[in-house]
């Protein structure tokens, strides 16, 4: 088998046409051939006949051999063989040529075990050479497992720009006969890797011309770790890297050559190996062969990492040459930039604009100025142009990728997006009660980072909150991380009470056993956010020595000399230093400002001065009243609403005021704060919905009201019900596009009817002057007469070859159910399944996403003019009995502290509706409801009663209760009664999905969010028919 793969003669491809007969079957094609000389003698393979190989004859009597007639006789014969051999028709497809094919030779590296092959080595018991560790390794093929062989790969490298002298350097140093240990230190993103792959490359280049490419030197990525991985027994990985190393020197096939081993792992080369068995470590095992200049070895190091080298092994640090790189200036840096971004275009087939590169710069000043020249922004680029392949590239999408890399909130950190100066402040007033200076003090943090004007040398901010406990010092590092990253849940969070000990240093930043250190491999892969130390005066003494570091340069160095950068991080401490003393005053006459004295002394006592000196602000947090107690409880409530098992058992839970004054006077306690209240809360309104929840099925969801009556706590369970579906038939017959003229027609005629009707009723007092009060006659008619002038055009219109005006926009409406589909208890569940799990909401939004539109654009037209005179036809009843109704349309949340922002854009879509039908109302916000002024009100808005369903992202819905009222007036001696039955008040008659969709239950239409006035009439119109 091995000698196939050295066979490879000069070789060239012929293409023959023959037509010729066998039996009853003709046979017509190209053939193809490919001819060689081999030991003298001519031959020929046919590729397509299993490569079926032939002699010719001997290489000098072939220059007048017919390989055309030669070839035609040995095909002919074969086809003949089958046709004798094989029942099955000859396919003269497979066997002729498509004209597409090449021949070309491939160049392939194969490692075998030398000098001894398989069928010369000696078998032996696998066991029992285990036993005896005498485990056999092939270096060449152990390290092709374990490593990277770059110059096999040159056009998949990175290329150099403005280096050339440093690169030639390299390259000399790399290729030449001598074996020179060398050492690359520069910081990161100062180009080492760049800088050496390119020195490869332009090696790789040179040796392509060789006669024998093949027989060159070859260099060698490896990674330390996976050369030990997976020796567990005692010596085997010794062996594996010995046998590496040693193919290295003198590699098969190539012993002229010494390949080139890369590392850029250094330290992990004192530390790989080490176990409690035994000291040996890889750089041991490769000093031996350094000293004796045997081998080839370069490392890429960072300055920390390659003083940890030194500092530890100093005789093997200084058997290396070390070259030393500098950051390249500033112009030179967006030079090499600019000379990247053409080649990330060509490759990704993308187009970065000069913005975008701005952008890039922008964000590296702000936010990576630790992290040098080019390699910062390079890195970045080149992953943008990854992701957008095939796109352009602009300044949006930087932002894009570097929020989608950093974690921060847009309005943090593009420049472009203004924020309010009380928008921060507002939002941490809400969440953090009872303690204005630590809102005061964590909103002007958030501004100076907003405005770049943080010392980019030292942490984005640092605090320490003291104060009693339970007052909101956690929460408060919660709310700071939700401002700048949109989520408390990235914040860092570190117990000081796990780090009391000796060891608590080597955790938190690595050791020769865990390099990984728990704060520092954060922070490594998290370099934005906040950082809590929770009760700092509990950890370590070194720890705090630590923190010097952290709070001074932004900075560690972990085990393993990375350094880790805390520029981008917020540094927040809590304890409880002085809280004793301070509490141990109550019930004396104190003021704010001597318990400040007292944490504050309380502090500089405990901590030496440079680390309180080094602290940014040291914020004190107020003990809470009973007041402040009760809106935390508020909030605590809200929180507690979202664990899984209400929102699945689609419950929405709903605690009066009184209920809600009860637990938190039952759970306030001055000295233990907010976490006694949040323990009430558990205990008396978690365990009491527990109790009632699990007397319920999941057939519908319910609404689970808490109240304060005589004395306690009681559950009142409503359950939710779906409207029944409409007819089909509740839609008049909708034209086409060929008969439109015929049903405005009607319509016409319709209208004609109503405003002759109207006409015969005059104003009660037949004064010529127009009495004010009776401008609703008059503005009635005037519609009528605007409608029917309105359909009178389209029907005109609609005679006309070419249409005058713009085809109408067709209603976004959708159906994501049929009504007839299932009735009784499947519906229901059909209805539960589709509209009240929050699993299938995405399947609705997807339904509605590829569904068709019910309506073409003529049908849309018609409808609207359809609905217009349906809605006046309600109306002249009204007007034919001259009372105009007042009535009251009121909007209330179905869960108490919820449903502002739900009530509030619903009442302004009845407003635009109001205003489309040219209604008279007064909108009063304050009390969430509206007076509407018109004919026959009752009769047309009484079906909107009900509950409008809210869907809210990863909350639970909120219902929105609408009712009626008929107002008494003057003209209309009705008593005020409510217009709707308290049945209907518990149904369901619209699901509004987060922005997303909203699905009317009555008609099973779906529509996009942003509904229009002619969309909602139609909805209007078919809650009128659901009688």
């Amino acid at each position: 088998h091995l000698m196939w793969y050295k066979f490879s003669p000069a070789v060239q491809l012929h293409t023959f046409h023959f037509e010729f007969s066998i039996g009853t079957n003709f046979i017509k094609g190209d053939f193809q051939v490919a001819s060689f000389n081999f030991h003298g003698l001519a031959c020929g393979l046919l590729p397509k006949f299993n490569n079926f190989m032939f002699v010719l004859g001997e290489e000098k009597s072939t220059r007048t051999f017919d390989l055309k007639n030669a070839t035609f006789k040995i095909v002919e014969k074969l086809i003949r063989q089958y046709r004798k051999n094989f029942d099955n028709p000859f396919d003269i497809q497979a066997y002729t040529s498509n004209k597409k094919e090449f021949i070309a030779n491939i160049q392939q590296r194969i490692n075998v075990k030398n000098p001894v092959f398989s069928f010369q080595a000696e078998k032996g018991n696998k066991m029992f050479d285990l036993f005896r560790n005498e485990v056999y390794f092939d270096g060449g093929e152990e390290i092709e497992s374990v490593s990277r062989e770059l110059t096999s790969e040159p056009d998949g490298l990175r290329r150099a720009f403005y280096q050339d002298e440093l690169v030639e350097y390299l390259h000399k140093l790399l290729f030449c006969k001598e074996n020179v240990p060398v050492v690359l230190v520069g910081g990161e993103g100062t180009g080492r890797h760049t800088v050496l792959e390119e020195a490869v490359y332009r090696y790789a280049k040179e040796v392509a011309a060789w006669e024998d490419p093949w027989k060159r030197q070859y260099v060698w990525h490896i990674n330390p770790n996976r050369i030990i991985a997976g020796m567990s027994i005692i010596g085997h990985w010794q062996k594996r890297f010995e046998a590496i190393l040693k193919y290295s020197i003198r590699p098969y096939s190539r012993e002229q050559f010494t390949d080139v081993i890369l590392f850029d792992n250094p330290v992990a080369l004192l530390h790989a190996g080490k176990s409690a068995s035994g000291t040996l470590t890889l750089s041991k095992v490769m000093k031996p062969y350094l000293e004796q200049r045997s081998m080839k070895l370069v490392l890429i190091a960072t300055p920390e990492e390659w003083k940890i080298i030194q500092e530890s092994d100093r005789g093997f640090a200084d058997l290396f040459q070390t070259i030393r790189m500098s950051r390249p200036d500033f112009p030179t840096a967006i030079k090499i930039i600019l000379e990247n971004r053409r080649r990330l275009e060509v490759q990704h087939q993308c187009n970065i604009t000069i913005p975008a590169i701005n952008q890039l710069f922008t964000i590296q000043r702000n936010f990576l100025k630790n992290k040098a020249l080019p390699g910062s922004v390079m890195k970045m680029l080149t992953q943008i142009a990854a992701k957008y392949s095939n796109q352009k590239i602009d300044a949006p999408e930087v932002r894009e990728e570097f929020q989608t890399i950093s974690g921060l909130e847009q309005r943090i950190f593009d420049e472009q997006i203004k924020l309010d100066k009380n928008e921060i402040r507002d939002l941490l007033q809400s969440e953090l009660i009872g303690q204005p200076r630590a809102v005061e003090v964590l909103t002007d943090a958030i501004h100076l980072i907003k405005a770049k004007l943080t010392d980019r040398s030292k942490p984005l901010a640092s605090f320490l909150f003291t104060g009693p406990t339970g007052v909101g010092k956690t929460h408060a590092a919660k709310l700071l991380s939700k401002c700048l990253l949109g989520n408390e849940g990235q914040l860092m969070r570190f117990d000081m009470n796990e780090y009391i000990d000796a060891g608590a240093l080597s955790r938190l930043i690595g050791n020769a056993h865990n390099p990984e250190g728990q704060l520092t491999g954060k922070v490594r892969y998290q370099p934005f956010g906040v950082v809590l130390l929770d009760e700092i005066e509990k950890a370590h003494p070194k720890i705090l020595d630590l923190l010097l570091q952290m709070l001074d340069d932004a900075r560690l160095t972990d085990s393993l000399g990375r350094t880790v950068d805390f520029s981008n991080t917020v540094i927040i401490m809590t304890s409880n230093l002085g809280a004793r003393e301070a509490a141990s005053r109550l019930g004396f006459q104190s003021s704010n400002h001597n318990d400040n004295a007292l944490y504050r002394k309380a502090i500089e006592n405990f901590f030496r001065p440079e680390l309180v000196n080094r602290i940014g602000q040291i914020v004190i947090f107020n003990p809470l009243n009973q007041t402040q107690i009760q809106r935390i409880a508020q909030l605590q409530i809200k929180e507690l609403l979202q664990r899984d098992g209400f929102v699945r058992r689609n419950t929405i839970v709903n605690v009066s005021e009184k209920a809600l004054q009860w637990v938190a006077q039952r759970g306030f306690d001055i000295r233990m704060g907010g976490r006694a209240l949040k323990r009430q809360i558990e205990k008396d309104l978690i365990l009491l919905s527990a109790r009632q929840l699990i007397q319920t099925t999941s057939e519908a969801p319910i609404i689970l009201r808490i109240t304060f009556e005589n004395g306690h706590l009681t559950p009142h369970i409503t359950p939710l019900e779906y409207c029944q579906p409409l007819n089909r038939n509740w839609l008049p017959n909708l034209p086409t596009e060929s008969n439109i003229g015929y049903h405005f027609t009607r319509l016409l005629k319709k209208i004609n009817r109503i405003e002759k009707t109207a006409n015969q009723l005059t104003p009660k007092d037949d004064n010529p002057i127009v009495d004010p009060s009776q401008w609703q006659h008059f503005s009635f008619k005037e519609r009528i007469s605007q409608l029917k002038e309105n359909i009178n055009l389209k029907m005109l219109e609609s005679r006309q070859l070419k249409r005058s005006f713009a085809p109408v926009i067709p209603f976004r409406l959708k159906r994501v159910f049929h009504q007839e589909a299932e009735t009784g208890k499947a519906r229901k569940v059909a209805l539960r399944d589709k509209f009240f799990q929050t699993e299938a909401l995405h399947q609705l939004q997807e339904e509605y996403r590829h569904g068709n539109l019910l309506f073409s654009s003529a049908q849309t037209d018609f409808l609207s003019s359809y609905i217009n005179v349906a809605i006046v036809e309600i109306m002249l009843s009204g007007f034919l009995n001259r009372h105009p109704e007042k009535v009251l349309l009121c909007f209330r949340s179905g869960v108490t502290h919820s449903g502002r922002e739900e009530i509030a854009w619903l009442m302004s879509q009845y407003a635009n509706l109001f205003e489309k039908l040219e209604l008279t109302f007064q909108w009063d916000k304050s009390k969430n409801q509206m007076e509407i002024e018109g004919y026959n009100l009752y009769h047309l808005l009484r079906n909107e009663t009900g509950i409008h369903l809210f869907y809210i992202a990863h909350s639970l819905p909120v219902p929105v209760i609408v009712t009626l009222h008929l107002q008494q007036n003057a003209d209309n001696p009705k008593p005020n009664t409510p217009a709707t039955a308290i049945e209907p008040l518990h149904k369901v008659i619209r699901i509004y999905d987060s922005n997303n969709t909203i699905t009317d239950l009555r008609t099973g239409y779906s529509n996009a969010f942003n509904l229009t006035t002619e969309e909602f009439k139609l909805l209007l119109y078919g809650g009128i028919h659901a009688e």
